[in-house]
């Protein structure tokens, strides 16, 4: 029997070739496996998907970062753990967002921010634009 972090049992996976009941595998944060429905697998989290489509992490590759200059409306902190509750793992900054001057360095503080986010984040717009 196969140990793994977590399953995820009883969805329906959707992907780029289509839709398949199967049971995801995850160890060490990544998908290690698709497994046939009820396969002989343990894990030490389980969640029962049953009745609910499982999707891969959606990209948002037009996102407007608040941060830094208008942390009133939203900080990177926010912005990302909302991206994350909507199944966002990755987002891009959106070309009039507030940013340092392109090849500028930022600040200590804005790059520890964004290593505690909640998902990935781009430095650069979708178009090569900060």
């Amino acid at each position: 029997m196969l140990a793994y972090d977590t399953l995820i049992r009883g969805g329906t996976v959707v992907s780029a070739t289509g839709r398949t009941d199967a049971d995801v595998a995850i160890r060490a944060g990544r998908i290690a496996a698709l497994l046939e429905p009820g396969a002989d697998a343990q894990a030490e989290r389980v969640i029962d998907a049953s009745g609910k489509h499982v999707l891969p992490g959606a990209i948002d590759v037009h996102s407007h970062h608040r941060e830094p200059g208008f942390t009133h409306k939203e900080d990177i902190i926010s912005a990302t753990s909302g991206c994350a509750a909507g199944g966002v793992t990755t987002r891009s900054r959106g070309g009039r967002s507030s940013s340092p001057i392109r090849g500028e360095a930022t600040s200590p503080a804005l790059d520890s921010r964004r290593r505690r986010s909640a998902c990935t984040t781009s430095r650069r717009s979708s178009l090569g634009r900060s």
